[in-house]
């Protein structure tokens, strides 16, 4: 008797795979509880859908690139938010699905205040104090670096208050070391011409 053969085509589809990529960190921009950020993830064997899980304390939406590896993601709220990166297989018959997950955290500047402070002439005195107060943002040590016109800081560089004997524009920059997120602020400064004290 005759030998018959067939022949059979056998398919191994791969599964597919997800890639968040690594958490982001950022403070805001530009005064504002907004950040933009830019996924760098990776997915294969099927197509992808990047979405922020509840409670999306960072308020996160997607706004340009979705079903790329590489969308850009808008945070308009201080906090942590997770996306889940969700690759759909779109093989026949379809595979199992893949999920990766990213943190993306949006850090608030400090907000800072410099009290007015008035002449002190009457007293006879030649120098004021400036003080920052920060009131969020600045973390648990913030560090305060002033600046204004030359020889004008005679104490207290470094600290929230310093001493101050000339006129004019006196600045600081406030640094949370935690977050690396700071912000400036600056005062008008004039003091008052007087006899010296009796």
């Amino acid at each position: 008797c005759g030998t018959d053969f067939a022949d059979v085509a056998l398919t191994l589809n791969p599964n597919a795979t997800a890639n968040a990529g690594s958490p982001q960190e950022a403070c805001e921009t530009a005064g504002f509880a907004f950040h933009e950020f830019t996924m760098a993830g990776s997915f294969s064997g099927g197509t992808a859908n990047w979405a922020p899980l509840a409670p999306n304390t960072a308020n996160c939406t997607v706004v340009d690139g979705q079903g790329t590896a590489t969308p850009k993601i808008r945070c308009t709220a201080f906090g942590s938010s997770t996306i889940r990166l969700t690759t759909t297989s779109n093989t026949t018959p379809a595979c199992n699905n893949a999920t990766s997950d990213v943190v993306l955290t949006v850090n608030q500047n400090p907000v800072i205040t410099i009290a007015d402070v008035a002449c002190n002439a009457a007293s006879g005195g030649t120098t004021l104090l400036l003080t920052a107060v920060v009131s969020a943002g600045g973390g648990a040590s913030p560090t305060f670096t002033w600046s204004g016109p030359s020889g004008g800081i005679t104490a207290g560089q470094g600290t929230d208050t310093i001493t101050v004997n000339k006129p004019g524009q006196y600045s600081v920059t406030v640094n949370n070391v935690t977050t690396s997120c700071s912000a400036i602020k600056s005062k008008n400064v004039g003091l008052c011409a007087s006899d010296p004290a009796p």
